[in-house]
């Protein structure tokens, strides 16, 4: 990758992990130490809602500490 590919991917990077962070801040706001299966399917439902198909993984452990009070 080129110096020019990397200049030209950060805008849309930047619009990607803002979204992301967006998403997860409202949930966390919302469910914080709520039950595990609203907070997963929170997620997956903001996340998919601004174009973004998650790793089960990261939604997994996202909820698993929004559920714990974590940051």
């Amino acid at each position: 990758m080129t110096t020019e590919d990397y200049d030209a991917a950060m805008p849309a990077l930047r619009e990607y992990a803002g979204k992301f962070e967006a998403a997860i801040a409202e949930v966390r706001a919302e469910y914080a130490r709520g039950q595990y299966e609203t907070v997963h399917r929170e997620l997956l439902a903001r996340l998919r809602a601004v174009g973004i198909e998650p790793v089960p993984q990261v939604v997994e452990d996202l909820a698993r500490q929004i559920c714990a009070g974590e940051r």
